[in-house]
């Protein structure tokens, strides 16, 4: 058994939708953890933030979009032995989409590069099993809210059909 310390921490992450395609962003070569790797968008919830400010500020910070939550839909435990402590994550994963006039990604120094990929090109970028996991069962989550009619593209964009019905009715 380790007598090393263990922290315990939230990382919240978004399945950023645009035109079909999920963002991914890779990290920094000069990571200590998992450097060139690619992952989603993601953070660390701080004391007393809500996830739903967790999530908006991470997403800001490392791309400069802005987003509109759809919904919570899939949650993962990672350990991350250090040689200083052990990390013990729960992964919170949110199915999102993009908002606004702004719409470039525009990187935060922990990452080197972005690309938008389709479930079929997952393979050809090395990231972990969890985040495939999760970015299958993102898309396939959305193939079945737009058979039952509960989410549409407008615009490129996913959006709840209550969500375009609103934005409709206040752009007349």
């Amino acid at each position: 058994m380790s007598h090393k310390p263990i922290i315990q921490k939230v990382v919240l992450a978004a399945v950023i939708i645009k035109n079909d395609k999920v963002l991914i962003l890779q990290r920094h070569k000069d990571e200590n953890i998992f450097p060139n790797m690619w992952e989603l968008p993601s953070g660390k919830k701080e004391p007393l933030e809500t996830s739903e400010s967790c999530l908006l500020r991470e997403v800001k910070e490392e791309t400069g979009l802005d987003i509109k939550i759809i919904m919570p839909f899939f949650v993962f435990d990672y350990q991350i032995e250090k040689p200083e402590e052990i990390l013990d994550s729960t992964q919170i994963n949110f199915l999102v989409t993009p908002i606004g006039n702004n719409k470039k990604v525009k990187l935060s120094s922990e990452h080197q590069n972005f690309t938008w990929i389709r479930e079929n090109e997952i393979n050809q970028y090395e990231m972990s099993k969890e985040t495939k996991q999760v970015i299958k069962k993102a898309i396939e989550l959305i193939q079945k809210l737009k058979r039952k009619n509960l989410v549409k593209n407008y615009s490129g964009e996913l959006f709840s059909v209550e969500y375009i019905r609103d934005r409709r009715n206040w752009q007349d």
